[in-house]
C-alpha cells in the first residue's frame, strides 16, 4: 500500500471541510466532520503493514491524501476534539504496535467512522466495528509527555503499634472524610488521618495482608478468623455482625481468608476471596459463595483480583496469570513479551477502567505495568517505572492510577505524564519530613484518599521500619 500526502491538492478541500481523492475515481469523497473536531487518525489495519496516519484539521497542506487503486483492507477514522500536540501524538505516519511491545493507545475519539467503498467512492459511517477498531489501536513506544510531573509531597510517621516486635500493616481502606481504617497483623485497628491516629477499640479481629475491600456503597469488607467469616465495617465504624476475638496470627489455618478484591463502580456487587490454603471463592450480593479454583498450596505471594462479572485473575509471581472464568473453568495466560532478555513476573492484577492491568517487574527487575486491550484480548507494556524493584500495587484514579512497589516506587501514572514517582520517602525527622531514602522497603498498600492524595503502607524484614506509613499528595 502507498499513501501519498499531496499538499498541492488543497483545492479539494473547498466547500466540504475535508476530502479524500481515490485513484479509483477522481471524484472526491467527503468526510463528515462534526463541530469541535481538531484532529483525526486514519487507520489502515492490515496484517502485513498496519499503519496510522494522523493529521490536524487546521493544517490543510497535510489533509489531501490520495489512495492508490490497489489499496485494500479496512479503513477507519478516529476524530478528536483536541489538536495532536495536546494529545501527545506526532503528525504523519505511525506504526501500530504488536502485542507484547511497549505501546500506548489512541486517545478517546469524539467519533469513530468506517470507510465503505461504493462505486469508486469512499463513504464514511459511524459503526460499532469502527468503535472497536479505534479502541484496539495501540501505537509503538511511549506517548509524548504533554504535561510535566506534578510536585509530589510526602509526609510519613510511625503508627503506635505497641512494644511487640515485627508488627506490620495488613489492610487499609478509606473510611471517608480523609480517614483511613488500618488493620495490623496482630488484630489492632486504627483510624488514621494526616494529623493523627485513633485506636478503634470495637475491632479486634486479625486480618490477613491483602484481605480487605471497599465497595461502591462505602462499606469495608474484612474477614475474621473463621471459615468464610466475612463482615463489613461502615464509615462510622459499626460492624454488621459479631466479630470473633479468638483469633491468633492470621497465618494459622488453611481455611481462613487471606486475599480479597471486588467489583468497581458500575459492575455487579461481587467479591472474590482466597484462603490461606488457596481456595478461590466468588461471592454475590447475598454472600453466596461459589468456588472458582483451588491453588492447592499455601498462599504466600499469590493474589486474586476481580476481573469481570463472574471472573477473577490470579497472579503467581510468574510470567503468566490464571484467568478464572467460572467454576472449574480456568486458563493460564502468558502475555506476549517482545523485549529481549528474561520474561516478566507479575505480582498483582487490577481492574482499571481501560482493562485488566498486571503489575510486576521486567526481566531486569524493573517495575512494569502491562494492560489487556479489551477488544482483541491482547497485552501491551503500558509503561516502565525505570526503577529497580517490582511494582506491587496499582489502584485506579480518574486520569490513570496510583502505584507503589519495591525500593522507591510510589507515585501516580497518567497518559499525559507517564510514571511520576515521589522523591523522598524515608522516616521523618524532628520536623516530620523524611530524612533519608529507603532502600529495599516494599510498599504494598495504596489507598486513594482523593484523586490527589494517597495513603501508603508496607512491610519490610527490618521491624523498625515496618510501622511507618506515608501520606503522599500531588499538586496539580
Amino acid at each position: 500500500m502507498r499513501w501519498i500526502a499531496k499538499g498541492r491538492r488543497a483545492a479539494l478541500l473547498a466547500g466540504c471541510g475535508l476530502c479524500f481523492s481515490a485513484c479509483l475515481s477522481e471524484e472526491p469523497s467527503v468526510l463528515p466532520l462534526v463541530p469541535g473536531v481538531r484532529s483525526f487518525a486514519l487507520i489502515h489495519n492490515v496484517e502485513e503493514a498496519p499503519t496510522v496516519f494522523t493529521f490536524d484539521v487546521e493544517d490543510p497542506e497535510s489533509l489531501s491524501v490520495r489512495l492508490d487503486a490497489e489499496v485494500e483492507g479496512p479503513l477507519h477514522i478516529a476524530l478528536f476534539s483536541s489538536p495532536l500536540v495536546d494529545l501527545g501524538l506526532p503528525a504523519g505516519r505511525l506504526s501500530i504496535a504488536e502485542p507484547g511491545e511497549l505501546a500506548y493507545p489512541l486517545p478517546t475519539a469524539l467519533r469513530a467512522l468506517e470507510g465503505q467503498r461504493l462505486d469508486g467512492r469512499l463513504e464514511w459511517e459511524a459503526t460499532a466495528e469502527a468503535e472497536v477498531e479505534v479502541a484496539r489501536t495501540w501505537l509503538v513506544g511511549e506517548p509524548t509527555r504533554t504535561r510535566a510531573c506534578p510536585e509530589i509531597t510526602v509526609r510519613s510517621f510511625r503508627l503506635p503499634l505497641g512494644p511487640e516486635p515485627k508488627r506490620w500493616i495488613s489492610v487499609a481502606e478509606h473510611l471517608g472524610d480523609g480517614r483511613v481504617l488500618v488493620g495490623t497483623e496482630r488484630g489492632e485497628f486504627l483510624s488514621v488521618t494526616r494529623d493523627g491516629v485513633e485506636r478503634v477499640r470495637s475491632l479486634t479481629a486479625s486480618v490477613a495482608h491483602g484481605a480487605s475491600f471497599r465497595d461502591t456503597s462505602g462499606q469495608i469488607w474484612l474477614a475474621q478468623c473463621e471459615n468464610d467469616g466475612l463482615f463489613t465495617v461502615s464509615s462510622d465504624l459499626r460492624v454488621d455482625r459479631s466479630i470473633s476475638t479468638r483469633c491468633g496470627s492470621w497465618t494459622s489455618a488453611p481455611e481462613f481468608i487471606v486475599r480479597m478484591d471486588g467489583a468497581p463502580p458500575g459492575a455487579p456487587n461481587e467479591l472474590v476471596t482466597m484462603s490461606r490454603g488457596g481456595r478461590v471463592v466468588l461471592w454475590d450480593e447475598a454472600r453466596r459463595g461459589t468456588e472458582l479454583y483451588n491453588v492447592g498450596a499455601q498462599v504466600l505471594l499469590q493474589f486474586v483480583s476481580w476481573d469481570e462479572p463472574g471472573r477473577a485473575a490470579l497472579t503467581l509471581v510468574e510470567p503468566e496469570y490464571i484467568s478464572l472464568q467460572g467454576p472449574n473453568q480456568s486458563e493460564r495466560i502468558r502475555p506476549d513479551w517482545k523485549p529481549r532478555g528474561d520474561p516478566p513476573k507479575f505480582y498483582r492484577a487490577r481492574r482499571l477502567p481501560t482493562g485488566l492491568a498486571l503489575a510486576g517487574e521486567d526481566g531486569q527487575g524493573r517495575g512494569i505495568v502491562m494492560l489487556r486491550e479489551e477488544a482483541g484480548q491482547t497485552w501491551y507494556i503500558l509503561g516502565e517505572t525505570g526503577i529497580v524493584g517490582p511494582t506491587y500495587q496499582i489502584v485506579p484514579t480518574a486520569d490513570g492510577f496510583a502505584y507503589a512497589g519495591g525500593t522507591r516506587q510510589m507515585g501516580w501514572w497518567t497518559k499525559e505524564t507517564g510514571f511520576c514517582p515521589a522523591a523522598n520517602l524515608g522516616p521523618p525527622g524532628a520536623d516530620g519530613r523524611p530524612t533519608w531514602e529507603l532502600g529495599s522497603f516494599s510498599f504494598y498498600i495504596v489507598v486513594p484518599v482523593s484523586e490527589d492524595e494517597m495513603f501508603v503502607g508496607g512491610f519490610v524484614t527490618l521491624s523498625e521500619t515496618s510501622e511507618y506509613v506515608w501520606w503522599v499528595r500531588r499538586q496539580r
